[in-house]
């Protein structure tokens, strides 16, 4: 008997991750799009990681980084923030 299939992923922008995204050029922001959407079939099986000391998962893409805060019961990944490497852990 096959294993019942469990509704994927949602991934949410949050105000500053929109903002962010829409000032990137447009190859920049058809990667970082690409990256969020693949979250939708399971957030641990792409190149994240716990944050030490914050409450926030970061999401590797090329040498920008997403900082994720994911929500198990509900299914949710919601998307903090999308920067440089070292700008998007500042404030």
């Amino acid at each position: 008997m096959a294993e019942p299939t469990r509704p994927g992923w949602r991934v949410q922008l949050s105000d500053r991750a929109e903002k962010q995204i829409a000032r990137m050029p447009r190859w920049e922001r058809e990667r970082v799009i690409a990256a969020l959407v693949r979250l939708q079939e399971d957030p641990y099986r792409q190149q994240v990681r716990r944050l030490a000391g914050r409450p926030e998962w970061r999401l590797r893409i090329g040498d920008r980084r997403a900082l994720l805060r994911v929500d198990e019961e509900k299914r949710l990944v919601v998307v903090t923030a999308v920067g440089a490497c070292g700008d998007v852990y500042k404030g």
